[in-house]
């Protein structure tokens, strides 16, 4: 995931930081939370050094770690999806896949907005132009 790093330091978006970097989402929402990875606009950014980010990512990644899988699946993914995170990608070591999701704001929740196995490249709605080899993840 350093692509994600090197594509918004290139196109000036903003900022992506990794684990570990709490996140207190709104209304209290599973606080603090620590995404693995999240991508923050350059508008929304907290000030530097701050000890965490209050308030809604743009984009998070959850690397599924063994023993974490179904708190990743089940707590993490509903605080996003209650806090309106726009996406959502999770990474599977374990099946080689990645799940990408885009919360439907009509709908107040994730619909899948790609999914890709070691063959494929999985793309970002948040990040326009954010293309992963899925196979480069797990080699």
């Amino acid at each position: 995931m350093l692509r994600a790093f090197d594509f918004v330091k290139k196109k000036g978006l903003g900022v992506v930081l990794p684990i570990p970097f709490d996140v207190i989402l709104p209304r209290g929402i599973a606080t603090p939370i620590e995404p693995d990875l999240l991508f923050i606009r350059g508008e929304n950014l907290p000030r530097r050094g701050a000890p965490n980010f209050q308030g809604v990512p743009d984009w998070i990644a959850e690397i599924h770690s063994p023993g974490y899988q179904s708190y990743d699946r089940e707590i993490k993914l509903a605080a996003y999806e209650d806090a309106g995170v726009p996406e959502l990608w999770m990474i599977d070591p374990e099946s080689c896949e990645v799940f990408a999701y885009a919360f439907d704001e009509e709908k107040r929740r994730y619909i899948q907005l790609d999914r890709g196995g070691m063959e494929d490249e999985v793309r970002s709605r948040v990040l326009p132009g954010f293309v992963v080899k899925v196979g480069e993840l797990f080699c």
